[in-house]
């Protein structure tokens, strides 16, 4: 063999490897989707179901009934509530939120560390 055969071969060869990297790498890409579209659906699925128990509970406690909640809208948090324990629902959502809130940036900057 030739030196520029062989050349053809070891090109042709790590244009193989390359194709096999890029395929296990688009699979799990694809499997990331499908974990961030199932965790959305179930979330969504969540959020109706909460809203569907507070509605039952409104009906079986002849209409006394204590929620509360935040929604965050980019840095501007929305906070609600209704009864007379509802100062304790929001404070624990409020809580809630700071927690995930610092679990989020940390694992963020982690991610963002290691690229």
């Amino acid at each position: 063999m030739t030196g520029t055969t062989m050349n053809r071969i070891q090109v042709r060869q790590k244009l193989i490897l390359n194709c096999e990297m890029k395929k296990e790498t688009d699979v799990s890409e694809n499997k990331l989707m499908q974990l961030a579209f199932k965790l959305f659906l179930f979330g969504f699925i969540l959020t109706f179901v909460g809203i569907f128990l507070v509605l039952l509970a409104g009906m079986l406690s002849n209409g006394s009934v204590d929620f509360g909640g935040i929604i965050i809208i980019g840095p501007i948090p929305i906070i609600f509530g209704a009864g007379e324990h509802a100062w304790l629902i929001i404070l624990v959502a409020a809580v809630l939120t700071i927690v995930c809130l610092v679990l989020f940036f940390s694992v963020r900057r982690q991610k963002l560390g290691e690229l």
